[in-house]
């Protein structure tokens, strides 16, 4: 399938790259001063759709991003650093090509035929003794011994037979955000099982995490949103799994703006709730959030391989405790108390944004979306969900103080539902207990991630088509900036500089096409 696609795409290439070429082109043309900024690709495919025949038109709501991808990384244009804004010219010194940009980001790696970081001559570093260092209580020496471990950007591992960790999420539950700690507490890079064919995925490799796309033993934690299926996604062994859920009034609010967006940290000018799309997103969603979160109790309660529950909210409120736990399971031991890992945890923690400079993710938080949904969405939600709401601890609960009282069903909650409240404690202490009284069998322990037909397809379930039209309809919010006073005499200096570059742009890329 993934060939068909291939084909696919390199058949319909020199048509749709003309169009989304001159599509840039065009709206940069009409700005003021011309060329002067970069353009968001909902901004692009707009402009495209607006120069494609009507024949294409469906199939150019599918194609365009792969296509637009394939140009970005074959060099056709320029980007800023967080892989947001695209530019048929150099706006600044910060627009690069994709290659220098992936260069710049990371002195002694190289992109290889499949758009993968590899190594070049950095050092790469040993499992086992990585492990060693991290369980490590000779304080005296850590920093001495940190500097062999932990350097200026984080590194691959040596072969290993070992199978690694899965960190597994609900699409949209801060899956990148406990990426980029694992990376800085680490030094290692995280792997995931996404690959390089769509915008999305490559705006990660620009936000720091070399290993996207990758899933072999070069990595230690590998990123995932299993069951959820997404196109093209590959197949790997795991030892043992880190089950991160969040707040599902977040989860799904945040979901939409991504497809409004296409991308991991902007947000729109438009009210979407408002948009049809959205009642369709909520009632859709619901039903996968529940599927997908109930697999991983099943599997849990399998005891096939270990899992561990954990909210993300928790990471928020108790950043160290929650990487506590998680580093003591991915590390099979009960207690880091006084440990190497225990010392990274807490400067990670306490060097703040300092720690992680590259990936800025759009403005979240703890149940800041409840307004978005109306009380009919509220029971809906709460009729379907409730059984997990209380697994989670996201309800009120019968003498209880709890923190994260998203639901509050009162004197109408389910009793067999109450009675799981917090039951996700429980299954981690059963978890715990498997892994610490039989530690051969859960070394041996292993699942394939995935596998053939396994698991639902984004496609299928979310009828991902139904969803176009909010893309059409939705514009970026853009940041306040002092403007400029237009200058005509100037804009025309620079627009024929420009000119002159998107020229020169333009014959390198039709070089390129050829030698392709």
């Amino acid at each position: 399938m993934e060939k068909i696609f291939d084909f696919g795409v390199d058949l319909l290439l020199p048509m749709f790259s003309s169009t989304i070429l001159k599509s840039i082109d065009i709206v940069q043309a009409q700005q003021q001063p011309p060329y002067s900024d970069g353009l968001y690709y909902m901004e692009i495919s707009k402009e495209s759709k607006n120069h494609t025949g009507i024949l294409f038109k469906k199939i150019f709501n599918l194609m365009i991003d792969p296509v637009f991808t394939n140009l970005f990384r074959s060099n056709a244009f320029y980007s800023n650093p967080d892989c947001s804004k695209f530019s048929m010219t150099q706006i600044d010194q910060s627009y690069k090509k994709y290659s220098e940009q992936i260069e710049a980001i990371y002195p002694g790696y190289f992109i290889d035929d499949n758009f993968l970081v590899v190594n070049k001559n950095d050092l790469q570093i040993d499992l086992n003794s990585l492990r060693d260092f991290f369980l490590s209580t000779d304080l005296v020496n850590y920093e001495t011994l940190k500097a062999n471990f932990i350097g200026t950007q984080t590194r691959f591992l040596m072969p290993t037979k070992e199978l690694g960790v899965t960190y597994t999420s609900f699409p949209r539950s801060g899956n990148t955000f406990l990426r980029k700690y694992f990376e800085t507490i680490t030094g290692i890079a995280t792997g995931s099982d996404m690959v390089m064919k769509f915008s999305l995925n490559v705006a990660l490799q620009y936000a720091g995490f070399k290993g996207e796309g990758i899933v072999d033993n070069r990595v230690w934690i590998n990123k995932t949103h299993f069951p959820y299926r997404l196109p093209y996604d590959h197949s790997y062994e795991t030892g043992i799994i880190l089950c991160c859920v969040r707040n599902p009034l977040d989860v799904f609010v945040s979901q939409l703006l991504q497809i409004c967006t296409m991308c991991h940290n902007q947000d729109i000018n438009e009210d979407f709730t408002q948009y049809p799309e959205w009642a369709l997103h909520v009632n859709q969603e619901v039903m996968i959030w529940k599927k997908w979160h109930q697999y991983w109790i099943d599997m849990a309660q399998k005891q096939e391989v270990p899992i561990l529950f954990f909210r993300f909210e928790d990471l928020l409120l108790d950043a160290q405790s929650t990487l506590s736990e998680i580093f003591s399971f991915a590390l099979r031991v009960k207690d880091i108390k006084g440990t190497f890992i225990e010392q990274r945890i807490i400067e990670v923690i306490n060097s703040g944004s300092k720690g992680n400079t590259l990936y800025k993710p759009r403005q979240g938080g703890i149940n800041k979306n409840k307004d978005k949904y109306t009380e009919s969405q509220m029971k809906y939600i709460m009729d379907n969900l409730e059984d997990l709401l209380n697994f989670f601890g996201y309800t009120d609960h019968q003498g209880v103080k709890n923190d994260f009282e998203f639901f509050t069903y009162g004197e109408n909650a389910s009793q067999e539902s109450s009675d799981k409240f917090e039951g996700f404690r429980k299954l981690n202490e059963q978890t715990w207990n498997y892994l610490m009284n039989n530690p051969e069998k859960a070394a041996s322990s292993k699942m394939t991630i995935n596998q053939g037909k396994e698991g639902f397809s984004m496609i299928k379930e979310k009828n991902i088509f139904q969803f176009f039209p909010v893309f059409e309809k939705s514009s970026i919010r853009k940041a306040q900036t002092n403007k400029k006073i237009y200058d005509p005499q100037q804009s025309q200096k620079q627009s024929n500089h420009q000119q002159n570059i998107k020229n020169q742009n333009q014959c390198q890329h039709e070089s390129d096409m050829k030698q392709q």
